[in-house]
């Protein structure tokens, strides 16, 4: 810490701590318009990091929230929000522009025709049925995991 010197040309971005359940969403627009979009929780994680399972839950809110992000910008592409659910609803905390594990959730049927040009034109249905998932990638991670962590105690009982 002793290296860092938040100046005005380098200033620090500071949010305040709050507390609640994080989620996600996955969305995907064309020329402003969300053509895609849906929110998951990550019921299991790694080390309050890495999500292992993923639910679908209701967008409804959400989708709210951010739409008129999406008009403003004009965006074209995939684009990610995680919020934490607070006494006050949600609250944003980060957007990544790019695919995350929510599209996982998605059946490939809608995926497909919400990332087409050629996709919906008309008003994005946030997506209230819930769906869970352990993604193929997660499940041979844990798998590993789980392998070293008989190693590691195999070993230590010998």
């Amino acid at each position: 810490m002793e290296d860092v010197h938040p100046s005005p040309a380098s200033p620090w971005l500071v949010q305040p701590f709050l507390d609640g359940e994080t989620v996600c969403t996955y969305s995907t627009a064309h020329q402003g318009r969300v053509s895609l979009h849906l929110m998951y929780r990550i019921p299991r994680q790694r080390k309050h990091s890495t999500g292992i399972q993923f639910e679908a839950i209701d967008a409804t809110e959400s989708l709210k929230l951010i739409e008129p992000i999406v008009a403003e910008l004009g965006y074209t592409g995939q684009i990610s929000f995680d919020f934490l659910i607070t006494d006050d609803g949600l609250t944003f905390v980060e957007c990544n522009p790019r695919a995350t594990d929510g599209l996982l959730l998605m059946p490939r049927e809608e995926l497909t025709a919400g990332c087409s040009p050629r996709g919906p034109r008309r008003s994005c249905r946030a997506r209230t049925t819930s769906r869970r998932l352990a993604s193929p990638t997660t499940r041979r991670t844990r798998r590993s995991l789980l392998q070293r962590e008989r190693v590691t105690s195999a070993g230590a009982h010998a």
